[in-house]
């Protein structure tokens, strides 16, 4: 957020961040000046995480930096419900970045390149001034990957390879 707002510094925009951590990332807000634009809000329940993601914008998922990105379907498949953009910050190898590449809804960005991160916001940014941001980054094309249908042809096909066949 600092390198973009550096860039950007007439930028007007607001971050919502939701950690099991508050104390931890209100300390990193503070050491980059972000308490005006940065929000840091302690964890909340399923439920109430359903009314906070569909009242935003774009929803991010940051990932640790490791050498391959570990695939937290339960999380994203929640953000591809609400059709908003997905701005992934992940290592450059891992499932997030290959779906997000391969099919939209979103972009993904290298977790250990602030830059690259930066940069991403900017894209989503412009791209919200310019009443793009759905039609450019829009994460409902995603949903059909991850319906009822598509997850029960992946489990018949797992079962198929093991010899197993289902009825009915």
């Amino acid at each position: 957020m600092r390198i973009f707002l550096n860039q950007a510094p007439t930028a007007d925009l607001s971050v919502r961040f939701i950690t099991d951590k508050p104390d931890a990332v209100s300390i990193a807000v503070r050491e980059q000046t972000l308490e005006k634009c940065v929000h840091v809000e302690p964890g909340k329940s399923y439920a109430e995480m359903s009314t906070f993601l569909a009242e935003a914008e774009v929803l991010v998922i940051i990932e640790a930096n490791m050498k391959e990105g570990i695939f937290f379907p339960s999380k994203f498949v929640d953000y591809v419900q609400t059709g908003r953009p997905i701005l992934a910050i992940s290592p450059k190898v891992g499932v997030l970045s290959d779906i997000l590449k391969t099919h939209g809804g979103g972009l993904a960005v290298d977790c250990d390149q602030p830059d690259a991160i930066a940069g991403g916001i900017k894209a989503l940014y412009e791209s919200w001034r310019a009443g793009l941001l759905d039609e450019r980054f829009a994460s409902d094309r995603l949903i059909k990957m991850f319906d009822k249908d598509a997850i029960l042809g992946c489990y018949l096909e797992i079962f198929g390879k093991l010899g197993l066949h289902c009825s009915g």
